[in-house]
């Protein structure tokens, strides 16, 4: 089970960090709001807590 959350919270960290270089791409661009909505979901996966 605790291998199985370590995993869980390894993918979430990886795709934060996704969405985040994503928003800076489009923030370089211009693309300020699909930059927001990246950057947004970046803390979304970065902060959710895995289930019990």
């Amino acid at each position: 089970m605790e291998s199985s959350l370590k995993e869980l919270a390894g993918y979430r960290l990886a795709r934060a960090k996704e969405m985040l270089l994503a928003s800076e791409s489009n923030l370089e661009i211009g693309q300020y709001r699909t930059s927001l909505n990246r950057f947004y979901y970046a803390v979304f996966h970065a902060m959710r807590q895995p289930m019990h």
